[in-house]
């Protein structure tokens, strides 16, 4: 569980609220567009810096089986067997193409009640089917991450009892006075700098929840070497700057979920009571408003 208590240091104007926002009574406020932060070339070492401290806090994992090319194939073709025929411009289109399931096995979600408790909460299998084990009578899988243990003596992740096995499922909460968010983006290793982001992008950007989450953001895959996948918003301009002073960027898709994950937040306002809520555009989520009786 990630707590960040941020104190501002100076009082900022408030930031515009979400576009979709979760308030108990009223349409929700138009926001502005979305900003697109984006690694200063005036602070080049920020991506790399990130990398090195990343992998000082966790160490490397030990990665599930790869076989998604096969199940992505296999759950096609019985796809494709479902569903025999499909309407295309008012004619039968014979045979379906089989469609290619997008693999994941996390799940995130916030939520606050009336009273303004918030539950930050995250679910992963790990591997396909988790443990194999399914609670009885309630029908979900228990998860597998204990294989993150290492064997290595004198390792700081060294398989013991009374302890847990260290891995990236860290369900986020930030608060400054009377603000209190709820967040979380799922993404294997890229959930710790994912979530820096998701800080920065609230403190230092002064962007509201659903910007936060919807920014562009980057990928560092590990502390050695200068490598940086960046997400195809940010301006090209900076690309090059970034290239310029060293850095080896790779540009991937515009919202590239695969690679900088996806995520949700909740604001919740303790002297207004409002309550605003984000999803990432990266993946299916979405803000449900608390229902007005």
């Amino acid at each position: 569980m990630l707590v960040i208590a941020v104190e501002a240091a100076s009082p900022q104007a408030p930031a515009p609220q979400p576009s979709l926002g979760l308030q108990e009574q009223g349409p929700p406020p138009q926001a502005a567009p979305a900003p697109e932060p984006a690694p200063s070339p005036e602070n080049p070492g920020l991506i790399h810096e990130m990398g090195k401290l990343f992998n000082k806090i966790i160490p490397p994992m030990k990665t599930p089986g790869e076989a998604i090319d096969d199940l992505n194939a296999r759950a096609g073709d019985a796809l494709s067997r479902l569903k025999p025929g499909a309407m295309v411009k008012g004619r039968i289109a014979c045979p379906v193409a089989a469609g290619t399931p997008v693999f994941g096995e996390t799940t995130y979600l916030t939520t606050v009640d009336k009273d303004g408790n918030i539950a930050s909460w995250i679910q992963s299998l790990y591997d396909y089917f988790g443990s194999d084990v399914t609670v009885e009578g309630l029908g979900f899988l228990l998860h597998d991450r204990g294989q993150n243990f290492s064997l290595t003596p004198g390792s700081p992740n060294l398989l013991a009892g009374g302890k847990r096995p260290s891995h990236t499922i860290i369900p986020g909460f930030m608060e400054n006075g009377d603000q209190h968010i709820g967040f979380g983006i799922m993404g294997g290793s890229n959930q710790a700098m994912a979530h820096a982001q998701f800080v920065s992008n609230v403190v230092d950007y002064g962007m509201n929840v659903q910007q936060a989450v919807e920014a562009a953001r980057f990928r560092k895959n590990g502390a050695p070497g200068c490598d940086v996948r960046i997400e195809g918003r940010v301006p090209a301009a900076v690309i090059r700057a970034l290239n310029g002073r060293g850095h080896q960027v790779q540009v991937v898709r515009e919202y590239d979920s695969a690679v900088t994950g996806r995520g949700q937040a909740i604001l919740y306002n303790s002297t207004t009571r409002a309550k605003f809520g984000a999803s990432d555009p990266r993946a299916d989520g979405s803000a449900v408003p608390e229902p007005i009786r």
